[in-house]
This record gives C-alpha cells, sequence and structure tokens, in this order.
C-alpha cells in the first residue's frame, strides 16, 4: 500500500486547501482555508517541496502554514492559531519563504517549528508551540542580510537543527542556513569556493549519524558531487561528475535518502550529446566513512531514465518517507517524478522496492496524478507526522523527563471514535535516522509491559489519560545530553 500523506494543495487564484495524497490520488481535508497562498502565480523552477503541513496531538489535529498564518483542524473546521509576524509577502517566487514545518523534540518536549523569512527579503524568523495554541517567535537578527532573495531547496532535518539551501548571506553566495529550536540559534556558511552551484537542484540528509548532501561541485565546473558537513563547512566525498557537461536546469531537482541500511542519490547526468538519471549506492565503511558508490542505475531505474537523451533537464525526483508510517521498522519509500515543473504536470509515483529490483512495478510507475504545483513533503525529518488517514489511531509523546538512569515519557493515546484497548511501544535512533530500535520500558503506570511493549490500554477521541513509562536509556547505551528521536506506535 502506498503512504497516504497530507499536503499543501497551490491553487492559482481563490484559497488554497489541504490535501491528502495516496499515491498520486488526492481528496481534500476539510475546506479551503482562509490564507491566501503566498504567491497568485508560480515560479516553475521555485517549487518548494518541504513539509506545510504536520499531525500534532489527537487523531485529527493538523496544522497547517500557509503564507502569514498557521491553521488547526479539529477533523471538521480550520481555524486560524497563529499569526505569522512579518509574513512573506505576496508576489511571484514568495512561495519559497517559507522553510519548514516540523514537529521536533526539543529538550524533551514535542514542539511544532516554523522557519520562514519576513516581508519580501527579510531576516529569517522561527516560530515554535509546544501545544499548537501558545506561540514564541524567534528573529535572527541581522545575521541574514535582507533582500537578497532566499528561495530554499533540499530543506532536511539532522539532530534537532534544520538546514535548507538558498541565497542568504549575500547576493552572489548560496549557502546552507540553519536553525537549532532548543538553543534558538540560527546560523549559516557559504557554498562558495571548492563547493557551490545552483542550490535548487541540492538534496541533504543524516545518515548513521554523519550530515550529507547531494549537490553540484563548482571546483569541477559545477558537476554533481556528494559532499559531507564537517564543522561548519563541506567536505568532498566523491566526485560523481567525471566528463559530464555542466548543463543542468533550476527546474532539475535531485534527491539523496536513506533505507537506515544504506545511502542512495539519484542526480542527472548530462554529457552534452545525451542524457540520463542515475542512481547511485554507497555503503557505511565501519570507520565513520562511507565506501565508494556503485551504479545501481541498470538494476532499478527503467530504461527510460537511462536511454540517451530521453529524459530532460528540467525532470525533477523527492522522496517520501516517514516513520510514522512503519514505526519500528523501514518506511515506505516512495519516489515521485515529474519531467518539467510546469502547474498541470502529473506526478508518477514509484515505489522503492530495494536496490536489486526495478523501482515501480518492473518499471511501470504505480499510479500518476497530482500536481506538481501542490508542495509534496519532500523533506527528510525523522519524527514524521506526515501520514494521515482519517478515523485512524494516533499516539502522542508529551514529554520526557529525565529520572534516575532512565527517562519517563509522558504520552497520550488518541482514537476518532471509540474507546479501543491498544498497546504502545517506543523506537528510537541515536544517530538522527529512522528510529528502529525498540526501546527498553520499564514502570508503565498502567497496563502490563510484555517483551517492552504495554497491553491494556486506553485510547479515546481526546487523549484523555496522560500514561507514562520509563524508557531504560542508560541499558539502551544512551548518554546524558545525548540527541535522540523517538517515536511511538499505538496498535491493536
Amino acid at each position: 500500500m502506498p503512504t497516504a500523506f497530507v499536503t499543501l494543495k497551490r491553487l492559482g487564484s481563490g484559497s488554497p486547501a489541504v490535501i491528502r495524497y495516496l499515491g498520486t490520488g488526492t481528496t481534500q481535508v476539510g475546506p479551503t482555508l482562509s490564507a491566501a497562498f503566498e504567491s497568485a502565480s508560480f515560479n516553475q523552477s521555485r517549487h518548494l517541496y518541504n513539509c506545510r503541513v504536520v499531525q500534532f496531538k489527537g487523531a485529527d489535529d493538523l496544522f497547517v502554514v500557509c503564507r502569514d498564518r498557521i491553521e488547526r483542524y479539529n477533523g471538521t473546521t480550520w481555524t486560524n492559531v497563529k499569526t505569522l509576524v512579518s509574513p512573506p509577502g505576496l508576489g511571484t517566487g514568495d512561495e519559497g519563504q517559507i522553510y519548514g514545518f516540523v514537529n521536533m523534540l526539543v529538550n524533551g518536549v514535542p514542539t511544532l517549528v516554523c522557519t520562514y523569512r519576513e516581508g519580501n527579503g527579510g531576516n529569517i524568523r522561527a516560530t515554535k508551540s509546544t501545544d499548537g495554541t501558545a506561540w514564541t517567535d524567534v528573529v535572527s537578527g541581522s545575521l541574514f542580510a535582507p533582500g537578497n532573495g532566499g528561495h530554499p531547496w533540499g530543506i532536511h532535518q539532522v539532530g534537532n537543527t534544520l538546514y535548507w539551501f538558498g541565497t542568504e548571506l549575500t547576493s552572489t553566495n548560496n549557502v546552507i542556513a540553519f536553525y537549532t529550536p532548543s538553543t534558538d540559534s540560527f546560523g549559516a556558511f557559504a557554498l562558495n569556493g571548492a563547493i557551490t552551484g545552483n542550490p535548487a537542484v541540492w538534496s541533504g540528509t543524516a545518515f548513521k549519524g554523519r550530515h550529507y548532501l547531494l549537490g553540484l561541485d563548482d571546483s569541477n565546473s559545477d558537476r554533481p558531487a556528494l559532499m559531507q558537513v564537517v564543522g561548519g563547512s563541506l567536505s568532498l566525498v566523491e566526485n560523481l561528475g567525471a566528463g559530464m557537461a555542466p548543463v543542468v536546469g533550476n527546474e532539475t531537482k535531485y534527491v539523496l535518502w536513506t533505507d537506515t541500511v544504506d545511502l542512495y542519490g539519484l542526480y542527472y547526468h548530462n554529457q552534452g550529446s545525451g542524457a540520463e538519471w542515475i542512481c547511485r549506492r554507497w555503503t557505511d565503511n565501519g570507520a565513520g566513512g562511507l565506501n565508494a558508490s556503485t551504479d545501481i542505475s541498470a538494476t532499478v531505474l527503467p530504461t527510460a531514465f537511462r536511454s540517451a537523451g530521453t529524459p530532460p533537464a528540467t525532470g525533477r525526483w523527492g522522496m517520501i518517507l516517514d516513520p510514522e508510517d512503519n514505526p519500528g521498522g523501514v518506511p515506505t519509500q516512495t519516489l515521485y517524478y515529474a519531467s518539467t515543473g510546469t502547474v498541470g504536470t502529473s506526478w508518477s509515483e514509484f515505489r522503492w522496492n530495494g536496490n536489486a529490483s526495478l523501482i515501480g512495478v518492473g518499471g511501470a510507475a504505480n499510479s500518476t496524478g497530482g500536481d506538481t504545483g501542490h508542495v509534496l513533503p519532500f523533506f527528510n525529518v525523522p519524527s514524521g507526522d506526515r501520514t494521515y488517514t482519517s478515523g485512524g489511531l494516533h499516539a502522542s509523546i508529551e514529554l520526557l523527563t529525565p529520572v534516575l538512569g532512565a527517562e519517563q515519557v509522558s504520552f497520550r493515546l488518541f482514537s476518532s471514535s471509540g474507546t479501543p484497548t491498544v498497546n504502545f511501544r517506543l523506537f528510537y535512533t541515536k544517530d538522527g535516522d529512522t528510529a528502529t530500535t525498540l526501546a527498553t520500558i520499564q514502570n508503565a503506570s498502567a497496563g502490563t509491559i510484555v517483551s517492552n511493549q504495554i497491553t491494556g490500554l486506553t485510547a479515546d477521541t481526546t487523549g484523555s489519560t496522560t500514561y507514562t513509562v520509563e524508557w531504560d536509556t542508560e541499558t539502551d547505551g544512551l548518554s546524558p545530553g545525548q540527541q535522540v528521536v523517538l517515536v511511538g506506535e499505538i496498535s491493536l
């Protein structure tokens, strides 16, 4: 089954709406929004694919950020819960001014975090909330010069920090910028000198606790390269563009992702008279680095993407990978491809079948539909919360409190109807990847612990009971102050 996720529908005029994708089939969630979209027109080279809709707290509690406000869905209606300070403008290109919306574990408390650029090219701001009602605003001050654009790409989360690419420091330098909500600190470093290129192409992800980027190497005529962020600067890992003509468009979008075991990248390979998409696989070398990549294109990509001159340079790939799709296991990995960014162009959905099989159904798309004008959440975030099924169960982690040798986890369990008896487990990761390790637990406030799963708990429509359980972090080998990703699983 494809992953059902929620996203923002861009309408050329009138009000935007939240929609639910299932494969490439779409259905609207609730009425249209009261906010206007940031741009009445849509610059196809600036399509911003990031997370605009997050499930937070209750089973039907969705939050969406759109232009000048954040709205909350209660299963029936949308209500404005936050008006952004100095929101993005309404001009062409301003759709790129909202940089991300995510549920992050901030100092032990699940927190909604939104980052955006104020006005028409002002400072970077963040707003955050632990309950969806009260919001705290943070401004970057003079770190980012105003009026220099700022259309970010490749937004991703590593640890408890959000990263994005753009033109944030000067009018000429591309940068990777970041925000850490636990300390309310902003920062950036330039992608100039040895490694730079058009940031519209780039993609980034965490892998084995390290931070990798797939982009363009300026020292090699803007040819594709894999890089690693080390100590606030970029280090070249592998040059991927030998013999390649440096021709790539603003619309071209790469994708970098992990199945928690290996690292994969999709990039456009142009050799002047011919062109093709390349898929590479990197394996961990066990010593804090990667082995040289293996070209697996012929194994996983259908001929249409590999034939010289067939795929256009305007093509774009994105990956939907949400931990809540399969807590404790590897989530369904779904690739979306479009040949162009022109509004009205359909997506082709290809499910990833591993590194030894063709994507999709023998290389054919699993489904085709949707619209490249929709703001799909091609956003590498380990905490999930983009999957949504009306009437489904939902577990909400409320608070982590230190106790001797452990962390007390407070959580609530939601059901859209009735009071079913449910089970609950915790999964975690110490390296920023998807949470796949079952947590060792003890001292549950209710129910019975069997093989690190609590049985006999009750979910209801309001999550009326706040349960607690101790996570034995000492047994699980965590150190004080270590950053983790924690995901709860609820099941019947």
